[in-house]
């Protein structure tokens, strides 16, 4: 016959060890509150003048920022550029390009709690106010070398949604699409 002993059940009690060291380790969140969150400081963004014209814009994107006002400025230009886009008249095609060349490249240097979408929005603009050149050179940068696949990804989400507003199209989400079939 095969007799083989039973499994002994295994019985793990907890190491006052470990248990000590959690404790020690949840002991120091207190001094968290000495900590002050960085680039926050206390800014009044209606103290600085939005810019009226896209070559301003332009200029204020492109100086060397030496001082935190120069922040506060660039964040109200990014801010403003879409308006401004929207409203731009007249063949505006070589600052769109410039405007989207900047844009393009830049990364989040400083604190803006919507920095990406501000981007994405100008980004937008820029397709619809001048769609041929802004589109082309788009297409262009997105098999570049140096992009990431997020900035990529960037670039074809442009693209999509300036053809989407230049064709005034309106997406309905897929119950309102099986409704109309249905009729």
């Amino acid at each position: 016959t095969n007799l083989k002993p039973e499994p002994t059940p295994l019985m793990v009690e907890p190491d006052s060890k470990i248990t000590e060291s959690v404790n020690e380790l949840d002991s120091d969140d207190d001094d968290d509150d000495e900590l002050k969150p960085f680039g926050t400081t206390d800014r009044n963004l209606a103290q600085v003048k939005p810019p009226c014209y896209l070559k301003d814009c332009v200029e204020i994107l492109t100086e060397t920022r030496e001082h935190e006002r120069d922040l506060d400025k660039v964040e109200v230009t990014l801010r403003t550029l879409p308006k401004l886009l929207m409203a731009a008249e007249g063949n505006v095609d070589e600052v769109a390009l410039e405007i989207t060349q900047i844009i393009l490249g830049m990364t989040k240097e400083f604190y803006m709690e919507d920095f990406e979408k501000c981007r994405r929005d100008t980004l937008i603009q820029c397709a619809v106010a001048a769609p041929r050149t802004v589109a082309d050179y788009l297409c262009y940068q997105f098999y570049e070398d140096n992009y990431t696949i997020g900035q990529r990804l960037d670039i074809l989400d442009v693209i999509v949604n300036a053809a989407r507003e230049l064709s005034k199209l309106e997406l309905k989400t897929p119950v309102e699409q099986d409704d109309h079939l249905k009729k």
